[in-house]
Parts: structure tokens; C-alpha cells; sequence
């Protein structure tokens, strides 16, 4: 596996203060209960952290941005572009062979990154890719694995870094 680095924004530590306090005795209720506390990560203050992330580990494309949602996933996407990234949303709504030429994007380092809320979480497989973005919570330990292990496949001279916004945890 690649050598991991983890990162965490004071934003997303809050969060997770917050997510401690209102799921405690509520371990096993599901993980769609928990996104609507994924809103705050929209704030002006991650924006600005989110950029200045993705200026400081420029090498470290592309980066696989995941969302709550496909909506959120789309302005995600739009903010980067405008803040002068190449980014895609991608979704399994888009026609295969649209998202086939997105893949080929990422491989040939055309983009920047991609967002997305949950498609790149099983069975994707870029090696090349070196960077997780969770701009969301994730509460279950195995998808958390599974989200991150997207940039954990070995590739020449890769550091996978992981830079979690949105305060994931689990008990």
C-alpha cells in the first residue's frame, strides 16, 4: 500500500465535536441520518481551506473529492473550476461513456480531480490517483476503508494523503 497522510481542518474537528455530542447512545442509526450535519463544510472558511489544500499539495493530483451528494457534488465542482482547478463532477446518472472519458481525463492528468457523492467508493480503481477529499461524514469504519482506499493502490514514488473536512468518525 502507499504511504498515507492524514489531515484534518479545524472546521471538520468541530464538526466532529458536534456530531460526538448529538450521536452519542445513536451508534447504529444509519448513515444517511448523519448528512444533513454535512452542510456546514460549505462554509466560506472550508472553501478557503479547501484551496489553500489543493495549492499546497499541487503534486498530489488528482484528487478524488467526495460529496453528501450529487447536488453538492456539482457546486463543489463549480467553485473549483471558477477558483481556476479543472474539475468534473461525476454521478451514475451520466452516461458510461461520458464517465469512461472522465476516467481517461484523470489518467492522462487533463483534470485536476474529480467530485462525486458516492460512485468512486467501490470498484474504482486509479492507481495513480493520490489524494481523498471527504467533504462529508462518514460514520461506518468500513467505508470509510473503503473511501480511502481508492488512493492506497501502489504506484511509482505515491504518497496517498487523505484531507477529511467533514469531521468523519466512528465508535
Amino acid at each position: 500500500l502507499a504511504e498515507l497522510e492524514y489531515n484534518a481542518n479545524s472546521e471538520s474537528r468541530k464538526l466532529l465535536k458536534i456530531r460526538a455530542k448529538l450521536s452519542k447512545g445513536r451508534q447504529n442509526l444509519p448513515e444517511m441520518m448523519y448528512e444533513d450535519m454535512a452542510d456546514g463544510v460549505e462554509s466560506d472558511l472550508n472553501k478557503a481551506n479547501l484551496l489553500a489544500f489543493l495549492k499546497e499539495h499541487k503534486d498530489q493530483k488528482p484528487f478524488l473529492v467526495f460529496t453528501p451528494d450529487i447536488k453538492s457534488a456539482n457546486k463543489w465542482a463549480d467553485f473549483l473550476n471558477e477558483s481556476g482547478y479543472e474539475f468534473k463532477s461525476i454521478s451514475g446518472e451520466m452516461p458510461k461513456v461520458e464517465r469512461e472519458e472522465i476516467y481517461r481525463q484523470l489518467r492522462e492528468g487533463e483534470l485536476d480531480g474529480v467530485t462525486n457523492c458516492a460512485l468512486l467508493t467501490y470498484g474504482f480503481d486509479l492507481p495513480c490517483a493520490k489524494t481523498v477529499v471527504l467533504i462529508r461524514n462518514i460514520r461506518s469504519r468500513s467505508l470509510y476503508i473503503q473511501t480511502i482506499g481508492r488512493i492506497l493502490r501502489p504506484y511509482e514514488n505515491k504518497k496517498a494523503v487523505v484531507y477529511d473536512m467533514g469531521g468523519s468518525n466512528w465508535n
